[in-house]
This record gives structure tokens, sequence and C-alpha cells, in this order.
């Protein structure tokens, strides 16, 4: 998501400590048994709250983050298996995201913090963002017709042997963000892009951010796609 000469990777913002709490505080039972896909992961904050919230997570990032978010993951496996989660770590760069569909799985919840400071990056992020969007959209149809009786009498939807996952997991693929303004031109390019190509931001009340680890310039904002 970053330039390699720039190093931004390797920092903690505030939108992935606000983001992070938010995980903890306001979607802690949809997350548990979820997969969830964190762009532009930097240090994996975010990926790694939700792995340690129960998640399957995926951080991903430019290649030159990845030792680093290697680090990360490893120094916090024990908690993360501990609380029934997982981490992996993958390249994916934001100007091919069709790459990850060697690897990536149904997803849950995509999550990104602070990662459009700077115009250029807007328009690599919103086509990831639209891929991802549209690649889950194929992998539901498949899953549909793989299987096409998925309606439950009373007595079997409230099955003890249902998983976690069944229980929480969304019928679409909830994206949320934190962004911070930086560039008014930024901004403006963003939300812009956001709209041309079907996606709808609703911004979440700080009211529903975590109490303590909330932030006056770091919005969170739901991004509902249309497919």
């Amino acid at each position: 998501a970053n330039s390699a000469d720039d190093g931004t990777g390797h920092n903690i913002w505030d939108g992935s400590v606000v983001l992070a709490k938010f995980l903890e505080h306001g979607l802690r039972d949809q997350i548990r048994g979820a997969n969830v896909l964190e762009l532009g992961a930097g240090t994996g904050l975010v990926g790694l709250a939700a792995a340690l919230l129960g998640a399957q997570a995926w951080l991903t990032d430019l290649p030159y983050t990845l030792k680093n978010l290697d680090l990360n993951t490893q120094a916090n496996l024990k908690s993360i298996t501990k609380m029934g989660g997982a981490a992996v770590v993958k390249a994916l760069d934001w100007k091919e995201p069709e790459t990850a569909r060697e690897w990536m799985p149904r997803l849950d919840f995509v999550l990104a913090s602070d990662v459009v400071w700077v115009e250029w990056l807007v328009e690599p992020l919103v086509k990831t963002l639209r891929w991802i969007c549209h690649a889950q959209k194929k992998m539901r149809e498949e899953d549909a017709r793989q299987r096409p009786s998925d309606v439950k009498s009373p007595s079997s939807s409230s099955s003890s042997s249902s998983s976690s996952s069944e229980r929480h997991t969304p019928r679409v693929t909830q994206f949320y963000i934190a962004h911070q303004t930086r560039s008014t031109a930024t901004d403006t390019s963003l939300w812009f892009q956001l709209s041309k190509s079907g996606f709808k931001a609703e911004e979440i009340p700080k009211k529903k951010h975590h109490p303590k680890f909330s932030a006056e310039k770091v919005k969170l904002y739901r991004l509902a796609c249309s497919e």
C-alpha cells in the first residue's frame, strides 16, 4: 500500500489503534470465528487485534513490510492460538489485486486503517476494494451452487452443532476503514472514486467508538458495496 522508500508501513498510526479498539468494543462477537482481511496492514495492529478476538486473519501489504509483519505475528502467536484465532501474512500490491485470487478465502470483513494519505494511492485502493467485492460475490454464488438448499427448520437452526462462524458470518462482506484527513484533494478523490465504483460510505458515530480509544481527527466508516 505504501512506497517501499517511505517506510510508512513500519509505523503505528492513530487510525489503526482506533479501528482495532472499535473491533474489540463494537464487533467482538461478529469478529470471533470470522475470516478477516487487512489491507495495507503495516505493522499488523488491526489484523492481529482481529486474530486475538478469535478471527482467521490475513494481513496484507507490500513485500518490504512482510518481515516485520511476520515478527509481530510470531510474537503474538501463542495468545492468538489461545483465543482460537489465526494470522497469515501475505503480499498484496493494490496495483495487481487479482494476484490474491490464489489464496484469498471467503471473507467476512475487510479492514483498512489510514491507508490513503496522498492522492495517488486512492485509485489502486478503490480498485482493490472493488475487485474484492466482485470476487467475494462470485465465491458466494459458488457456495450457493454447491449448497442449493440452505433452508433450515427451526429446530436445526438452533442446533448446538452450528459453528461460531455460521452464527456470526455476515451474508455480505463488510468493509470498515479508519481515515484521517491530510489532504482535501485526497479526500475529494477518495469519496468520488468510491461512489463511482458503487460504494456507499456511512460514518460510524463517535459514541460507538471505544470510549477510551477515540481520536477527534480519526473517523471510522462502514462501506457498502453494490454488486
